[in-house]
């Protein structure tokens, strides 16, 4: 089972089911070859583990939700926990419905594994929890240079459920997967940090975060962007505005619209530029 493993360096057998996996990236190894890495989590009724698939076995067409056997896998003390690594010598296995009646559903282990909570119940200690949510902003890729003098990207955007919302962050690959404003999407393990600027939590979207469609029964209780704007943010004129208003909306006219440069361009708060 994927939870009885403690030590590192071990070789192992496992049959789980795949409720993670993200997209395959090179890397550069010290001898100049380039390699590849695949990252995800396989779970059975224990709890789950974090596999990665490494050259060759990265560049197969692993199926969220779908059964392996995986034989010959070796184990990784990682930061946290005990991993997998799935290698030259590793052999994985699709099984069929039949050779995996005994594990339980995606849907069930989703269940089992991940806290649903809404983002007003969010908590900065939080893991393992899954936030169903409707994206509401929407930023594009922004590239960066890391201390190491490697590039990274991010892109911010912001979700809202009908307690709240929270501005999201994401990093590298996760950037890359298409959204749109008004788009239904549900976020897996995510890391849950404290701004101290804007005085609120964010999430933050990496490799270990899985972001998916959410089914039917999670939309049930998801209201439309225009529902969520109604909710979540307080209509107002000009004239009532006050110092501390927060997530306000304004309808107006720009009554001079050739202003050659805006003095502030982004925001005290959260610090991110205004749009054009």
């Amino acid at each position: 089972e994927v939870q009885d493993h403690e030590d590192d360096g071990e070789e192992v057998d496992i049959i789980g089911r795949l409720i993670t996996i993200n997209d395959s990236h090179s890397f550069q190894r010290d001898d100049g070859t380039t390699g590849f890495v695949r990252s995800g989590d396989i779970a059975d009724s224990t709890g789950k583990v974090r596999i990665s698939f490494w050259d060759d076995k990265a560049e197969v067409d692993y199926g969220i939700g779908k059964a392996y056997q995986v034989e010959n896998a070796r184990t990784r003390l990682g930061m946290y926990e005990v991993e997998l690594n799935v290698g030259k010598t590793t052999r994985v296995i699709e099984l069929t419905d039949a050779e995996s009646s005994d594990l339980p559903s995606f849907e069930e282990l989703e269940e089992q594994i991940y806290e649903t909570k809404k983002i007003d119940d969010l908590d900065e200690d939080d893991m393992n929890v899954k936030v169903v949510a409707r994206i509401l902003e929407l930023e594009d890729i922004r590239e960066f240079e890391r201390q190491d003098g490697t590039k990274g990207r991010v892109r911010n955007m912001t979700v809202g459920d009908v307690s709240g919302f929270i501005a999201v962050t994401l990093w590298d690959d996760k950037t890359e997967i298409p959204y749109d404003i008004n788009e239904a999407i549900k976020i897996q393990n995510p890391r849950i940090n404290y701004n101290d600027r804007s005085n609120r939590l964010e999430l933050s979207i990496g490799n270990a975060t899985n972001i998916l469609q959410p089914s039917y029964k999670e939309l049930e209780n998801l209201p439309d962007i225009e529902e969520l704007q109604e909710t979540l943010y307080t209509s107002k004129d000009i004239a009532s505005l006050e110092l501390e208003d927060r997530s306000v909306k304004i309808r107006g006219t720009f009554s001079d619209p050739f202003i050659e440069k805006i003095l502030i361009p982004k925001c005290p708060i959260c610090n991110r530029t205004l749009e054009d």
